[in-house]
């Protein structure tokens, strides 16, 4: 087992971490764990040196811990606090997930339907597939095309409609549902087919569906409001010969790809949106839906990612819209996202009804050991109360 240490954030190695636990208890006597997590995310952010960064834990249906940490930019004194915007980045593809879900259960469209149906412009190389590729597909990133296609010209800027027609360049790698391989355009094509099935924007369905039925009072979608916002955490690059960070402007990069990466939001927001997927908000999102939406759909083990090594994995999957880590005799699951030097975490073991949502304004070590640790060291903790 490996931890690191508060002070030094040098790993620690130990057979018993309860036994670690229990000392920081008796050096600070009262502490709960949210109290001791929020010491481990304060020491190792001072010892990597990250700007900000914003944290929450959900448990057993209540906010355990929410709290910003450091600044939003190391030209100011301004604090992150828990309304500090940050970027989602690909944790914003729950969100999609979670949208097309509702709309399912209106009865307006199917997870099975073919995305032919509703973008009659969709068209593939090979004539055989392009009926064949559904809406589920393009969630749980199985439509057999290659890795990344077209990310570089959403990186470019260019809309859905203007990269729609070029995806009858493609050829497929193979059949729909054989194949694991990553997306952002294709992921998005999920923003027109909701516009075409709803008769509503994007915009307007992620206004009314998510924000305003969760009560979310800083998530928004664009480029525009981001810039606007007064409280946001700008984000920074590391100056590898300095040593230092500093802070660089908001990219208008994957603002054309709202589900894929395009959303903005708070640690505030997260708490909600953890709720929303850990169960508190049946009306919204029942259980049934979130088993559906969790099921796995196409293994990932292949693809040699951080998070297949992360203490315990067996195997790991893409449902809709999020990962599957398989630990044998349970589930978690995981999204992480990167764009604009910006990373956002998020996780939930339902089997524990525990998740941890996590938001950084640059790249650092923390954001790269934050799940894997809170989980560790919340299963320790948990063993040594009984």
């Amino acid at each position: 087992m490996l931890l690191f240490t508060f002070a030094s954030c040098e790993p620690i190695r130990s057979n018993n971490l309860s036994q670690y636990l229990d000392q920081q208890a008796i050096e600070a006597p009262g502490d709960t764990f949210a109290i001791l997590f929020e010491q481990y995310v304060s020491q190792k952010m001072h010892a990597c040196d990250c700007p900000g960064a914003a944290v929450t834990i959900i448990s057993d249906s209540m906010v355990r811990s929410i709290k910003g940490y450091g600044v939003r930019s190391t030209l100011s004194c301004d604090t992150v606090d828990v309304h500090t915007l940050f970027r989602l980045a690909s944790v914003s593809k729950s969100f999609g997930a979670v949208l097309t879900d509702i709309e399912v259960r209106k009865g307006l469209l199917s997870f099975a339907d073919p995305v032919h149906r509703y973008l009659p412009e969709f068209e593939l190389s090979d004539s055989a597939y392009t009926g064949k590729v559904t809406i589920n597909n393009l969630l749980s990133q199985s439509a057999g095309f290659p890795y990344h296609s077209y990310t570089n010209l959403v990186e470019k800027g260019y809309s859905l409609s203007a990269i729609l027609p070029l995806f009858k360049n493609i050829r497929n790698l193979a059949p729909p549902g054989e194949m694991y391989a990553y997306q952002n355009a294709s992921y998005a094509l999920i923003e027109p087919i909701l516009e075409n099935a709803t008769q509503r924007s994007i915009t307007d369905l992620y206004a009314q569906e998510i924000k305003a039925n969760l009560c979310m009072p800083d998530l928004c979608f664009s480029y525009e409001a981001m810039c606007k916002a007064p409280n946001i955490a700008l984000p920074h690059r590391l100056d590898y010969n300095q040593q230092v960070h500093y802070p660089i402007e908001v990219s208008q990069k994957y603002y054309n790809t709202i589900s894929a990466g395009g959303i903005n939001a708070s640690i505030t927001d997260m708490s909600l949106w953890l709720k929303l997927l850990i169960g508190d908000y049946p009306a919204i999102l029942p259980r049934s839906a979130i088993d559906s939406l969790f099921q796995p759909q196409i293994k990932t083990t292949e693809d040699r990612r951080y998070y297949n090594f992360w203490p315990g994995v067996k195997d790991t999957y893409y449902a809709r819209g999020m990962r599957v880590l398989d630990y044998g005799d349970h589930y978690k699951y995981y999204h992480g996202g990167f764009a604009n030097e910006y990373r956002a975490e998020i996780a939930i073991d339902p089997r524990l009804h525990i998740g941890i949502a996590a938001l950084f304004n640059s790249t650092c070590s923390l954001a790269d050991d934050i799940v894997p640790t809170f989980f560790t060291m919340y299963e320790e903790w948990m063993g040594g109360c009984r």
